[in-house]
């Protein structure tokens, strides 16, 4: 459900009234499912953007704590922030995955970062 439905293209799951195709929810930004998706610039609500690496790297190793009792979500969450970082953020990130996650998920961090 979304905190922000003021500012939702649409308020509601379901058809639209202007169009007639389907209107999927999302995170507050409404997704039109049809064959010629229309893409939409996300919404901003207020909330600062994560602009600074650093940020982003911060970021990235409080949903690795969050998920790391789950070996699948752990990898699933690895991946992305191996995608989403520079080189050098990735090399700190593969240091902090190794003192803090390497007994448990060596193998996980060891495919994560085999190309670096």
């Amino acid at each position: 459900s979304c905190d922000y439905k003021s500012q939702c293209l649409s308020s509601a799951e379901g058809p639209s009234l202007i169009t007639g195709t389907k209107i999927r929810k999302h995170q507050g930004v409404s997704k039109i499912a049809s064959l010629g998706a229309i893409k939409t610039e996300s919404l901003s609500f207020g909330r600062e953007p994560i602009v600074n690496a650093t940020n982003m790297l911060e970021f990235c190793k409080k949903v690795l704590l969050r998920v790391s009792h789950n070996r699948e979500s752990f990898a699933r969450e690895l991946g992305k922030a191996v995608r989403s970082l520079k080189p050098i953020e990735i090399k700190q990130l593969k240091a902090w995955c190794r003192v803090q996650f390497a007994p448990a998920y060596s193998d996980i961090i060891r495919r994560a970062f085999a190309a670096y």
